[in-house]
């Protein structure tokens, strides 16, 4: 689904049209106290080219996805620990974990997640949804999850989520998780056309 800058500018949401997965990374360096939101298409790196190489430049790092089993991928591709395999007596140790969303209320995980400083979300719309789903996998715990996501996301010196599916209705939930008017759209194009490169900056007083 489009974005709707009509929608989502007058409450202080900023868009950055960028050309590449380097591009945005770098909107994401330039802006690290604000919440990034990458949109890009399937198949564009997002998890490669963005998430990794905020992964490996930070000193402590959680990773979060949706399901489990897509765990194993992304703390592989972002050469994290894995949450699953992670033994209590290494919790303390521990400055870079992936985790899946469900277990981010698990106080065996709680000082890892007070440590990061870089906090990346994966297929951050099915996160947000998940949160938001009646009845949904998280069932109960689904109110504690998401207060848990909007604390990491805040608190966090550089707070990144990317997806292919981010909606208008996501990015309004997810201002909860930021502080006012910081909240950055990067939309991703692999080949714009002319008519469709109409670029907006962010104001020099966000």
């Amino acid at each position: 689904p489009a974005l709707n800058s009509g929608i989502l500018g007058p409450v202080g949401i900023y868009f950055v049209e960028v050309d590449s997965c380097a591009e945005a990374r770098l909107a994401v360096g330039s802006h690290p106290t604000y919440l990034n939101l990458v949109k890009a298409e399937l198949g564009t790196g997002k998890t490669e080219g963005i998430l990794k190489p905020l992964s490996l430049a930070a000193s402590h790092v959680v990773a979060i996805t949706h399901r489990v089993a897509l765990v194993d991928d992304l703390v592989f591709r972002l050469q994290l620990e894995n949450y699953k395999q992670l033994k209590t007596k290494d919790v303390e140790a521990c400055s870079q974990l992936g985790l899946c969303l469900n277990s981010i209320t698990n106080p065996k995980f709680g000082e890892v997640l007070y440590r990061a400083e870089t906090v990346l979300v994966d297929e951050i719309s099915a996160v947000v949804r998940e949160c938001h789903t009646v009845n949904g996998t998280l069932k109960k715990n689904a109110a504690a999850t998401w207060q848990r996501l909007v604390g990491l996301l805040k608190k966090a010196e550089v707070a990144c989520g990317v997806d292919a599916d981010l909606s208008t209705r996501d990015v309004l939930a997810l201002r909860e998780a930021g502080r006012p008017g910081q909240v950055i759209i990067c939309l991703l194009y692999t080949s714009p056309s002319p008519r469709d490169r109409t670029r907006s900056r962010i104001p020099a007083s966000a």
